[in-house]
């Protein structure tokens, strides 16, 4: 239906968004992340949409460099979207770039300094500051 819909009106961005999801749901993450594309080629200043993007490189593709360039694009446009900067956090992380991630996590810590995820990552700090020499 999605497919539908973008051939009779290509810059519905809504039908893309839905394609997305339902990609991501099948667990097709390459169309899921070629769909999302086509969401912030029509509104480039999506965040929602660049959230999903880094979910899905950084927790089911892997592919760090990218969900950070996805993240960095959700501060931009929501510099208040305190789980961006978690993502940011991790995904550094995961790529051994101690320094950036926690710049990163503090960031997240301002954003959200309560709740399960906040207390995770501020008793993972010591650690990190030990791996970044600091």
């Amino acid at each position: 239906a999605y497919k539908k819909a973008v051939a009779v009106k290509p810059d519905f961005a809504t039908a893309y968004w839905f394609m997305g999801m339902a990609y991501e749901e099948l667990k097709r993450y390459p169309e899921a992340i070629e769909a999302y594309k086509k969401v912030v080629t029509i509104n480039p200043g999506d965040a929602r949409t660049y959230s999903s993007m880094g979910h899905i490189y950084q927790h089911e593709l892997k592919r760090y460099p990218e969900a950070i360039a996805a993240y960095v694009k959700v501060v931009i446009f929501d510099p208040n979207d305190a789980r961006a900067y978690c993502g940011i956090g991790l995904a550094y992380e995961q790529l051994n770039r101690y320094p950036q991630a926690i710049t990163a996590y503090e960031q997240f810590l301002r954003l959200e300094p309560t709740g399960a995820v906040a207390d995770s990552v501020r008793a993972d700090l010591p650690r990190l500051r030990r791996l970044a020499g600091k």
